[in-house]
């Protein structure tokens, strides 16, 4: 198989909001394309398909309305999917932060949780210019450039207010998910009910649903930096009471345990869990 992936992090203005620009193109030529597992991860998407179309299969199996269009809105995911290529494969991504989409766009993004939608659909006229920009694109710089242009003009154009969620989500990422709701209340000053409301609005998934996402996501990142370590060293590592625990929370998130997982995923784990 051919493959090329691409990552570019965004300008400081628009850093904390959006995560990472990124595009995967490949090809299986004269060999069925294998699905593609993706984990929850916690982070919405923009997703523009220049190559042939992929079709979208919750954790069942099921096909997915709207999975063949071109241009896709993803909200945060509770459940594993499934992402099935009909053949050449590219696409151009921007994964915002956790509540990144909502500073920009707007919201609520409960709205988007479990879905890929239209983009035009979700944003209407506003999208118009830059789906067509981007499907026009010379190549991938050139779709960071208008990426880049795109949300910074919706930056300006948004009013500064406090985002609790930002902040609450940036703080149980940079403590790899080992962290509890009460934490987050005594950190932000505010009650629980508060926190509550901020994320399913703001980010789309209740608080505690972000963090065991968080935490299941720090140990692919702690994978990654040590290769060699084992179910039980991982487990102590990230937090979890012990590999039993760890297996049982893969498992809930995945639908497999993560022997079983990364035999059959590893390829794609790295693009989707990031970098």
């Amino acid at each position: 198989m051919q493959k090329q992936f691409k990552t570019f992090q965004p300008g400081p203005a628009l850093r904390p909001y959006i995560e990472r620009y990124w595009m995967l193109e490949f090809d299986h030529p004269g060999s069925p394309v294998p699905m593609i597992k993706v984990l929850p991860y916690g982070h919405p998407e923009f997703v523009f398909h220049y190559g042939d179309p992929f079709r979208l299969y919750d954790h069942l199996k099921k096909t997915v309305p709207h999975t063949e269009l071109r241009a896709l809105v993803g909200g945060q995911r509770k459940k594993h999917v499934y992402l099935q290529p009909t053949g050449k494969t590219g696409f151009f991504a921007v994964r915002f932060r956790p509540a990144g989409l909502f500073r920009l766009m707007g919201g609520p993004m409960n709205e988007l949780t479990e879905q890929s939608l239209s983009l035009e659909e979700v944003y209407g006229a506003l999208v118009h210019s830059l789906i067509d920009a981007i499907w026009n694109a010379a190549d991938f710089e050139n779709r960071v450039d208008i990426a880049e242009h795109f949300f910074g003009q919706q930056l300006l154009r948004r009013e500064d207010k406090v985002v609790y969620a930002h902040y609450a989500a940036r703080y149980v990422r940079e403590n790899g998910g080992q962290v509890t709701v009460a934490e987050l209340c005594r950190k932000l000053g505010i009650g629980e009910r508060q926190v509550e409301r901020e994320f399913k609005e703001k980010i789309g998934i209740t608080p505690k649903y972000f963090i065991r996402i968080s935490r299941l996501d720090n140990a692919f990142k702690m994978l990654r930096q040590h290769p060699s370590l084992g179910w039980a060293e991982l487990a102590y590592e990230c937090g979890y009471a012990d590999q039993a625990h760890f297996i049982n929370e893969f498992r809930a998130l995945s639908g497999e345990s993560p022997t079983q997982h990364f035999a059959r995923h590893a390829e794609f784990s790295a693009v989707y869990q990031g970098v």
